[in-house]
């Protein structure tokens, strides 16, 4: 047991689990912390462990963007770029932005993410790659784009499982719409995926619209094509999403700009990104994150090597549910940074992010009280018992240091028990150890302006040798041992198994003898009750709190001819929390009724198609609202992030003028197809 002095009892007692410190990472906290432990514990990674960080660079004291090109140049077997990154960063030190940060992800050995030269802002989990450390490519500067605004826009999605050669994505004479796609991969390839002729990623591989053509021209069948690609670059990794009938991101994209010849939206562009297997399939933690955040970047920077000013509409139908949901996390900040460069470089050409609310409302993964001095509250974890990926959970107590707020956590079965009088101090880290290794990890993981104490239990199920934790309720205890009033939240991230891969992560989820009343909606015990501290509020996507004129958050909505307005909030789809108070900025009709779940559209293979619901694809209805706005030549450069969303731009992305005041699940109006 351990006391909260913070020395470890029963250590060493036979086979009994114990809490004792462990050492920290430099530079590596939080999830990207396990997730690197993980990593080099399983020895299941067969090249040099590398680690993305997304940084902010140091550009003070004199040292200029040229200067941080040259440090990374003169290191290649502890850094490397990939050719858009490093494209960005001449671009950067030949056209400076005045007063701009400078963001940059780095592929690091671990034992280098921190140096003088930047600030880092987020590690992502770690890769298998070798380093090209050939120097050879040197970039390539993005002259400021000018003339007149293109009249039709460019699409960029980033999206699992994205079916390139589909019929509803190529032009008339059936050539693809695609100017680049992306299929990201986490490992090295594992066999020839055919005709590759575009610059190196990070990881995976990179079609040119060339590349797609060749193989539209090739005569073969779409699904041997696509097996050929998925095996030369995923080898036997177990899914393979465009092997299947059904794939997210091809529904998604086919919602947002798919097309019949003759069209308008058949001449639009596409920039692709398919996100890594590894981040799609195991959504525990904050894995989806950085593959976003490189999407981002990604399609940004390949829109300004177009050769006109364009609008940009960007889809990001997945997303996380962890992170501070005040605008400061990794992705909101990303965002807001990618759309200043796009209108710096672009010389003002509109840019929008539409980005899905969440489907987390009946997930019981948000719990939020306010505790009075000397006050505690207590909530159950509850872990499942086949659940063969980590569980997060983080807990916040606001703006300030949690020095007053002790923490009991208790594993199922009663002991060992870990007693601290206040949140960890930084770099310290107590660890839950078993013969087989550490099961369970507290530390503090500080974020933008929270302190955020993040506890991790490993797998419930796991390999031969491997550490396991018990499942069942961790009861987890917050007491304010100080002289003033304290909100306290606790917040579950994902670990759900996105449909059609291998089952492995399971959500873990909050409860409380408090929290289940009847709910006519379910006709079951599913309500939060009035004054439990579970809490549906929060639920929503974690980027949320990025409020910008040019990013729209979108819920999802059915049909109903009972309540006014004609269309309620489907039951999954998320509420803002409270406060500040949020809301999606629209909704849109993404299930055909109470019934019949979903919304229709193109399944992999040119010719088939699915109904799949969700925020995921309300996302895209409004995506294609705004394409279709920026085709009649009325969209506009929103540049003051603090600006309202343009009235004219709503009303014709609904068809109707919207709400006055948004709906708190709706948002101002609901789009219809």
């Amino acid at each position: 047991m351990s006391t909260g002095d913070g020395k470890g009892e029963g250590k060493g007692k036979g086979d009994d689990p114990y809490w004792d410190t462990a050492p920290a990472l430099p530079g590596i906290v939080g999830n990207a912390r396990w997730e690197l432990t993980e990593a080099l514990r399983n020895d299941r990674l067969n090249a040099e462990l590398v680690v993305p960080a997304f940084v902010r660079l140091n550009l003070d004291g004199g040292r200029r963007v040229a200067d941080i090109i040259r440090f990374l140049a003169d290191k290649p077997d502890q850094y490397s770029l990939s050719d858009h990154e490093m494209d960005a960063l001449v671009t950067e030190a030949e056209l400076p932005r005045e007063g701009a940060d400078i963001h940059a992800v780095i592929l690091c050995r671990p034992d280098a993410v921190e140096t003088p030269e930047w600030t880092v802002l987020h590690v992502g989990p770690p890769q298998s790659r070798s380093f090209r450390g050939d120097g050879a490519y040197r970039g390539r500067v993005i002259k400021r784009q000018s003339g007149d605004l293109c009249r039709t826009p460019v699409m960029g999605i980033a999206d699992d499982g994205i079916g390139f050669l589909h019929r509803r994505f190529r032009r008339a004479d059936g050539t693809t719409r695609f100017k680049g796609l992306w299929i990201m991969h986490s490992g090295l390839l594992a066999d020839d995926p055919g005709p590759v002729s575009g610059a190196s990623p990070l990881f995976g591989i990179m079609l040119t619209e060339g590349d797609i053509n060749a193989r539209l021209a090739s005569g073969r069948s779409e699904e041997a094509l696509y097996r050929q690609v998925n095996n030369g670059v995923f080898g036997p990794a177990p899914h393979k999403s465009t092997n299947h009938h059904t794939a997210h991101g091809t529904h998604v994209l086919d919602l947002a700009a798919g097309a019949a010849p003759g069209e308008d939206m058949a001449d639009v562009p596409i920039f692709g990104v398919q996100l890594a297997p590894t981040s799609i399939g195991d959504t525990s933690g904050r894995r989806l994150d950085p593959d976003i955040v490189l999407a981002l970047r990604w399609i940004v920077t390949r829109a300004l090597q177009m050769p006109q000013r364009a609008a940009l509409v960007i889809n990001l139908s997945l997303g996380s549910l962890a992170g501070p949901q005040d605008g400061t996390g990794l992705v909101e900040a990303a965002v807001a940074a990618e759309i200043a460069r796009y209108h710096f470089y672009s010389r003002h050409a509109p840019i929008r992010v539409v980005i899905a609310y969440g489907n987390a409302r009946r997930a019981r993964t948000v719990a939020r009280t306010r505790l009075k001095p000397g006050q505690s509250v207590t909530v159950d974890w509850r872990i499942l018992p086949d659940d063969a990926t980590s569980s997060y959970l983080e807990l916040r107590t606001g703006k300030t240091h949690g020095g007053d707020i002790a923490i009991t956590l208790t594993p199922p079965g009663g002991v060992p028990v870990l007693a601290l009088p206040a949140f960890p101090a930084p770099n310290v880290v107590w660890q839950y150890l078993t013969p087989r290794g550490p099961a369970a990890e507290v530390s503090l993981d500080p974020e933008a302006q929270f302190a955020k104490t993040l506890v991790t239990v490993a797998a419930t199920v796991a390999d031969a040798g491997l550490p396991t934790a018990p499942s069942g309720a961790w009861t987890v205890t917050l007491q304010n041992t100080g002289t003033k009033a304290r909100q306290i939240s606790m917040k579950v991230q994902r670990d759900d198994t996105p449909a059609g891969y291998r089952r492995m992560g399971r959500q873990s989820w909050l409860d409380h003898p408090t929290a289940w009343v009847f709910e006519p909606e379910t006709m079951a015990l599913t309500m939060p009750g009035p004054g439990s501290p579970i809490t549906r509020k929060g639920s929503e996507v974690a980027y949320s709190g990025l409020s910008h004129a040019s990013v729209y958050f979108v819920g999802a909505a059915r049909p109903d001819p009972f309540v006014q307005g004609g269309h309620r909030p489907s039951p999954y789809s998320a509420e803002g929390d409270l406060p500040p108070p949020t809301s999606p900025v629209l909704s849109a009709r993404s299930d055909a009724g109470s019934a019949l779940v979903g919304i229709r559209a193109a399944g992999v293979l040119t010719g088939s198609t699915a109904r799949l619901s969700g925020t995921s694809m309300a996302a895209p209805m409004v995506t294609r609202r705004l394409l279709q706005w920026a085709l009649s030549g009325q969209m506009t450069a929103q540049v003051s992030p603090v600006a309202p969303h343009d009235l004219a731009e709503l009303t014709a992305v609904l068809n109707a003028p919207p709400l006055p005041v948004a709906d708190v699940r709706l948002g101002r109006g609901t789009v219809v197809a």
